[in-house]
């Protein structure tokens, strides 16, 4: 650990000393003090140096500055936080054990107020959560801290899950890309599965014993098909933007040449796009999805599991524009079917499954039942889906009286114009009137009617799942407790305790089971104030101490003295009646101490000032009038020049402090024609 104020001490490490004669130890010492003082642009620098040194030139140093790297996790940089969720990756793939101790950092990162953090804790998230669930399997002895950190990482996983209904699109993005690898590493690979050589040897659900004492197989099989279902959801919001639809599209195809039991689904998914496009999306964006929908049917229609689907991908197709030569390209041979051996699971765990583990007993047979029969009818639809049940419907009911008589109904909903949009997008249909263009139109009515929670594959549909629904729920529960006192007979059968023990010693387990992993925070950090510190924020608020009175009104009175005395230099910078207007506007909302400094001002050269003060009689006239009073006029005599008294003028009463008599200020020479008076 970081020393409280030399820095970091060096560490005993078994690699020699390097060029400098410095060993790697003492190199990463060095390097993790100037990161500590140096700015942001030169900090990844050095990070990226430390990283290399304890990762990859000597990984027995990984566990010893462990802390100190992942203390920068509370850094300002956000490239800095990103390098820090950049180094866990790293780490966990270099040694897997280490994700006990970082799986709760990720888990703040994952919940950083900066977007970026955010997106590069979702790219590690999905690298990690493979490596995990490949580690949970080979792992022969499951401790306490290992069953909860695979608890967090699921925990994170529906966090992720959750994230498609972000604000932000390219948080939306990256959760897709997510929950694309989810649905392919919790759903069993077959032969046809279509998996990229990189892929080839990441874990899936097959590899997955049933037998597993935390695992359950299918637990994880729902999971993967319920994260297909949001998936699903999200792509035919109405609101989606282009860039996350665009995004979507790849991932639906790419899970169904990787998973062709989820082929159905994902065909059906591109018919409900294709006629209910988002009306949010403008002209080039609509033309871009469609190439893109395009593109991605030609590569689903390749696969050697999509001749089922060969109709509606064909018809799909031609609305889409696709010359019949290209679609008779894409078609698969039968001979060119590939057989693709299906991968075999290590030797481990075909031991644990040809030799069930002790405690096992036939109930939890008959639980694990379900679930095998499951994963080998996966690629059958047993269920129709409410599309399908209203396009049956529909297809007997397009005769052409109907459709004719539809047709003419529907005109007069019709704009005037023919919409950019449509036009555009419009292509003619070539095989118009037969069954199979005939079964397509039912689909596409069947589609948005379903949409629109109409048709009688909706209402069949509520009627078939409400009853098993309450059974669905009960089952999981039942299943978990299940295994929960398996587990607990299997570790305690030296002991050989009975039923009461087992009972018993649930509780003591529960507490236990819901302790989870701890982050490594920066403890070190508080106690360094020079090298290894972070240097403490700097408030305003914590040095000042808030004025007095005295102190406030000390400081006002120099501030209009100094206003009053840059007379001079205001008037020779031609801003004199900015000046008086300011100083104006704001005597009249000054104490009694302040009016009389300007008061003494004037009255010390009248005729000088004399625009500044009826400036001043003006704002206190107006402010008068402002509080709700009236003026009141008073009719005076005034003496004209030649000592004649003729004119009669009535002048408003100002209240004080304001009326003060000026005239016996003025210089003996002097008549003016009106004056003020005291009153």
């Amino acid at each position: 650990m970081a020393g409280a104020q030399g820095g970091l001490s060096p560490r005993p490490s078994e690699e020699g000393p390097g060029s400098d004669g410095r060993s790697t130890s003492e190199r990463v010492v060095d390097l993790l003090n100037q990161a500590a003082l140096i700015g942001n642009e030169g900090k990844i620098t050095i990070l990226k140096q430390v990283q290399e040194l304890i990762i990859n030139k000597d990984p027995t140093l990984l566990d010893n500055f462990l802390d100190e790297i992942i203390a920068f996790q509370a850094d300002k940089s956000i490239e800095v936080r990103k390098f820090v969720v950049g180094f866990i990756e790293e780490a966990c793939k270099r040694d897997i054990e280490l994700l006990l101790k970082l799986v709760a950092n990720l888990n703040m990162l994952l919940k950083d107020e900066n977007v970026n953090v955010v997106k590069k804790a979702i790219l590690t998230m999905t690298q990690l959560y493979k490596v995990a669930l490949q580690w949970m399997v080979k792992s022969k002895v499951i401790s306490e801290l290992q069953e909860a950190c695979w608890e967090m990482m699921s925990s994170m996983a529906s966090d992720i899950i959750l994230l498609l209904d972000s604000d932000n699109d390219g948080i939306r993005t990256h959760a897709i890309k997510f929950v694309e690898g989810l649905i392919v590493t919790l759903s069993p690979r077959t032969a046809d599965s279509d998996v990229p050589k990189r892929h080839e040897n990441d874990v899936s659900l097959e590899r997955i014993p049933r037998d597993h004492p935390v695992i359950k197989y299918s637990v994880l099989w729902e999971e993967g098909k319920a994260a297909l279902e949001q998936l699903l959801k999200f792509m035919v919001h109405p609101a989606i933007s282009s860039i996350n639809l665009t995004a979507a599209l790849g991932s639906l195809a790419t899970i169904a040449r990787q998973r062709p039991m989820f082929m159905a689904e994902v065909i059906q998914a591109y018919e409900t796009l294709h006629a209910n496009l988002p009306p949010t999306l403008a002209k080039s964006q609509v033309s871009s999805v469609r190439k893109n929908l395009k593109l991605h049917l030609l590569s689903v229609l390749r696969h050697p599991s999509s001749g089922d689907f060969q109709p509606q991908i064909t018809t799909l197709l031609v609305d889409l524009g696709t010359p019949q030569a290209e679609i008779a390209r894409s078609m698969p041979s039968p001979r060119d079917a590939r057989k693709r051996p299906r991968d075999e699971p290590d030797a481990a765990l075909k031991k644990m499954k040809i030799e069930p583990p002790l405690g096992e007993d036939d109930e939890d047979k008959d639980l694990e039942a379900p679930a095998v029969a499951v994963a080998k009818a996966a690629g059958a639809v047993t269920v129709p889906s409410d599309t399908d049940i209203t396009a049956e419907f529909l297809q007997p009911l397009l005769t052409p009286e109907n459709v004719a008589n539809l047709v003419l109904i529907s005109m007069v909903y019709l704009p005037e114009a023919m919409p950019a949009s449509f036009q555009a997008t419009y292509t003619p249909v070539e095989s118009a009137g037969t069954e199979a263009q005939i079964k397509h139109l039912a689909r596409l009515m069947a589609t948005q009617m379903t949409a629109a929670g109409l048709g009688p594959g909706v209402e069949q549909t509520k009627l078939l799942r409400e009853e098993p629904k309450e059974e669905k729920v009960a089952k999981p529960d039942a299943v978990v407790i299940k295994r929960r006192l398996s587990a607990l007979g299997q570790g305690q059968a030296i002991a050989v305790l009975g039923a009461h023990g087992s009972a018993a010693g649930l509780p003591d387990e529960t507490p236990q089971a819901k302790r989870r992993p701890e982050p490594i925070l920066p403890t070190t950090q508080p106690r360094l104030a020079g090298a290894g510190g972070r240097k403490k924020v700097f408030r305003l608020g914590d040095v000042l101490k808030p004025l007095s009175e005295v102190q406030v009104e000390k400081l006002k009175v120099g501030a209009v003295r100094r206003i009053l005395r840059s007379e001079r230099a205001v008037a020779a910078s031609g801003a004199a009646q900015a000046r008086v207007k300011i100083l104006a506007s704001l005597v009249t909302q000054f104490e009694v101490p302040l009016k009389g400094e300007v008061l003494s001002f004037i009255l010390d050269d009248v005729r000088g000032r004399l625009d500044l003060a009826f400036a001043w009689l003006f704002q206190e006239y107006n402010a008068h009038l402002a509080r709700g009073g009236r003026p009141s006029w008073c009719h005076q005599r005034h003496r004209s020049s030649s000592g004649d008294s003729r004119a009669t003028r009535a002048t408003p009463h100002v209240p004080s402090p304001v009326t003060w008599a000026l005239s016996p200020s003025l210089s003996p020479g002097s008549s003016p024609r009106w004056c003020w008076r005291r009153r």
